[in-house]
């Protein structure tokens, strides 16, 4: 009801807030202050004017590609639930984007921009191959988990947690079904979404805003193109399954234009380079989603929340414990170089 609406806004609001004030603690300690001043005339204001639009329109790309999805969901589906199955699947994928993406490509922006400011284009590139092998080391796992773990993960989320908190059995096994669908095709994409804010963030560092955003401009009508076409034998998967599509044309096209702005490497050579990097991660991560599928055998669901709890958390500890141990074998080196990464 009205409340509920309510209650999930203000919830929003107040994680917002706490985003920010956790954060102070830590400047604190290093004693980072802030002055604020205004000067309006100050060239890196105009600067950052000029870059702000396009820079917001180039991130922006995967949110559109979002809103289209349920617009396209709301005129081509009839069955009731399609916005649904995709918002929460959407949801539920935005987890490890959000710390894959979100998180590394803030992190090696810094970085990224401080090699073009003194024109290193080598260490800048360097520094790029990092955070994308990184980005795959992660997502590509994340990716494999959520598609094998979507459907007990979904389960527990949407009908376990809100019967036993607070007696609500809204979710249907129809529900859990095509809202599992949706996470799988989003899923596909983990990967993707978040190498595409990483590689964002070097064309940034050039100040080169125009790329993404024609990039984006396509992506988005290739989105919208895919949806019309998808909708109708897969419903609102084929919307997701779309979103994922546009995710991965959108990185490869944004390699291939940044691998022509460095002398060390061609176009397809950085795509080529991309590409070899994603296949350790993706054998270590079919490996251990092997693994978690033989897990859903060994533990079966069960109705109480607590053990279900219990499963599901064992279930992504064992995914995440079994990718380790496939990693220290078959990419050692790349663990290693993870782990002592900016130190």
């Amino acid at each position: 009801d009205e409340n509920k609406v309510i209650i999930i806004a203000w919830s929003i609001l107040i994680g917002g807030v706490l985003e920010v004030v956790i954060q102070i603690p830590l400047l604190v300690k290093h004693k980072i202050t802030y002055k604020p001043e205004i000067c309006l005339a100050h060239p890196g204001l105009k600067e950052t004017l000029r870059l702000i639009l396009p820079t917001i329109l180039g991130l922006a790309v995967f949110q559109v590609n979002l809103v289209m999805d349920y617009v396209i969901a709301q005129l081509f589906i009839e069955e009731h639930g399609a916005i649904s199955a995709l918002y929460f699947g959407n949801r539920l994928m935005q987890f490890p984007f959000a710390l894959i993406g979100i998180s590394l490509a803030t992190a090696v922006f810094p970085y990224l921009a401080d090699y073009a400011a003194r024109n290193d284009l080598s260490g800048m590139f360097t520094e790029l191959n990092k955070a994308l092998r990184i980005a795959l080391f992660v997502g590509v796992p994340a990716s494999i988990g959520l598609i094998i773990l979507s459907e007990p993960i979904i389960h527990w989320a949407f009908y376990i947690l809100p019967s036993a908190l607070f007696q609500i059995k809204a979710f249907t096994s129809q529900a859990t079904e095509r809202t599992t669908s949706c996470l799988t095709f989003y899923a596909i994409g983990i990967w993707s979404y978040g190498a595409v804010q990483i590689t964002n963030r070097a064309f940034y560092s050039l100040k080169d805003m125009k790329t993404p955003v024609k990039v984006g401009v396509y992506i988005v009508f290739t989105n919208i193109i895919l949806n019309i076409i998808l909708v109708g034998p897969l419903k609102e998967s084929g919307i997701a399954l779309s979103t994922t599509l546009s995710s991965v044309l959108n990185l490869v096209i944004l390699l291939y234009f940044l691998g022509g702005k460095t002398m060390f490497t061609t176009r397809k050579d950085l795509v080529l380079s991309f590409l070899k990097e994603l296949i350790l991660p993706l054998i270590c991560s079919i490996l251990m989603g092997v693994t978690c599928y033989s897990g859903l055998y060994y533990f079966p669901k069960c109705p109480k929340a607590l053990a279900e709890t219990a499963r599901v958390i064992g279930l992504v500890g064992l995914g995440v414990f079994s990718y380790l141990v496939f990693s220290y074998l078959f990419q050692r080196k790349t663990l290693k170089q993870i782990l002592h990464y900016r130190k």
